[in-house]
This record gives structure tokens, sequence and C-alpha cells, in this order.
């Protein structure tokens, strides 16, 4: 653990001020279950696991694979809808052959950010998910959904195949590559 954290957790006198001020003050808290808690810890994980298989595949498109700090540097600060834009584009640029697929894959990925950013901007209670927000149209906007951990299991599972079938094809690009001569930076065959 860093210092950072090891300051943040240890904070002497946040810790004297919370003391004091649960003296006379007890909030409810959600009951949420250990199981669907570590649910969606899995949806963060596995998201984050398809984040970086999308960020190889460009680092492989954009033939940056000896540089990952000038890959780094050019995609650190992307959000997963830039990274995917990026792949897009790359792909389309670099004529790739199985674009087709990959837009399948690619739609598949956004959709897969948007049910993980509606789970993990929510406020969860022991019964629903609350998701609220504002737009211009229809003002104050609250949604309430029901996840249990069947569920949002079956969501992990969608989004590990999801970054299993991005991995393949970024594997069969490699395969094609080296079948019609193409040599990728950072690819060695034996």
């Amino acid at each position: 653990m860093n210092q950072n954290t090891s300051d943040f957790i240890t904070n002497h006198d946040f810790n004297l001020l919370c003391e004091q001020l649960s003296a006379t003050h007890n909030p409810s808290k959600p009951n949420i279950d250990d199981e669907k808690l570590r649910a969606i810890g899995l949806v963060i994980v596995k998201f984050q696991r398809l984040e970086m298989t999308v960020s190889s595949f460009i680092r492989l498109l954009s033939n940056l694979g000896h540089e990952q700090n000038v890959f780094t540097i050019l995609t650190v600060k992307h959000s997963f809808r830039n990274l995917v834009a990026t792949l897009k584009t790359l792909a389309i640029e670099k004529d790739f052959h199985r674009m087709d697929d990959l837009d399948k894959l690619i739609n598949m990925a956004s959709k897969a950010e948007e049910i993980r950013n509606q789970l993990i901007h929510s406020i969860w209670t022991s019964r629903s998910q609350i998701k609220t927000n504002i737009n211009q149209r229809n003002g104050l906007i609250c949604k309430f959904e029901y996840y249990d951990k069947n569920d949002l299991l079956q969501i992990v599972e969608q989004i590990d195949k999801i970054d299993t079938a991005i991995d393949a094809i970024k594997w069969d690009y490699i395969m094609y590559c080296n079948e019609n001569g193409a040599v990728l930076n950072g690819v060695r065959f034996c």
C-alpha cells in the first residue's frame, strides 16, 4: 500500500472527529448481502480487464508494441469510450480484415460500459439499486432496479466473454499479419 493510502486509512484527526460525531448520531445503513457486493466488485474488476485488452489491441494496431511508455502517454487519460473509438478508427485505418466482427464486439463493449457505469454510479440499498440523473428534456429521473447476485454474475460473465472475444480477434489479427508477411512491433514468432 502506498503512503497516501496508508495516511488516508489511519488519519488520526478524522478518526477522532468521527468518534465524536458517531456518539450522537447512528445512521441507518443498507444491509447489502456480501455475495452481491462481491459480484459488484467482479463487474468492476472484469471491466478493467476488458479495458486493458482494448488498450493492448490499440497498441498492436498502432504498431507501438515496443513503445509502452509512448503508448501510455498517448492513452492514459482516455475514457473507455475514447479507447473504443480509437480502436475502431485504427481498425478502419488499417483495413482490419474482420471489421464486421470487430464492430459487434465494440458495440458489446460499449454496452458493457453503460451497464458498468449504471451499476457503479448508483446508490445501492438492501432492496434495489437507484440511479438518479437529470436531463434537459425530462428533468429529474430516478430509476429503481433490482439486481440479485445472479443477475450481477451474469453481467460479469458477459463482460468476461467480451474480453475473451476481443483478445481472440486481436490474436487472429496477429496470425493474419504473420501469414501475410506483415511484421508487428512487439510480436515475435518462434
